[in-house]
């Protein structure tokens, strides 16, 4: 079944949703300070998945200028939470974000894949979405925080530095 966004108790339940990928049911978070394509964690994904290529990314808390090249991957993706009733492929970054979240759905996911509807758009504009939106960014870095010493004991990933 997956790994949960680490029980949505403290996360907008607007912003945590099942997606399946590669037939893997997870909870993704809309994550709104993710600029750049869906972020997945590397069990989703196969060895035939990745593209090749790789997106710059610089990680929550980490020194202004050190990025990660993190590798790309096109994953099968079905999420009728977003409004997609049929799986579609997409580009993803791959990277073990922590042993709580499997998908961070980052925005530009959402301007590069018409199928997919972006969940913070259908909350009314406005003082409320804004305030939401950063209530789950601020709960979602120290998650992430939480879960890089968890996983590393430090802020240091393994590989692709």
């Amino acid at each position: 079944m997956g790994h949960t966004a680490g029980g949505t108790g403290a996360i907008n339940p607007h912003f945590v949703l099942p997606v399946w990928i590669n037939g893997h049911k997870v909870q993704a978070v809309r994550d709104t300070g993710n600029t750049t394509h869906t972020i997945v964690n590397s069990r989703l994904v196969q060895a035939d998945d990745y593209t090749g290529g790789v997106m710059a990314c610089q990680r929550l808390f980490e020194s202004q200028g050190v990025c990660y090249n993190v590798p790309l991957a096109s994953v099968r993706i079905y999420a009728p939470g977003l409004g997609c009733e049929r799986e579609i492929f997409i580009v993803v970054g791959v990277w073990d974000i922590g042993p709580n979240i499997d998908c961070l759905l980052g925005n530009q996911t959402f301007s590069t894949y018409r199928e997919l509807k972006d969940v913070v758009k259908s909350l009314v504009p406005g003082t409320e979405a804004k305030t939401i939106c950063r209530q789950v960014t601020e709960n979602l870095q120290l998650r992430l925080a939480a879960s890089v010493k968890t996983l590393h004991g430090n802020t240091t990933p393994s590989g692709n530095r």
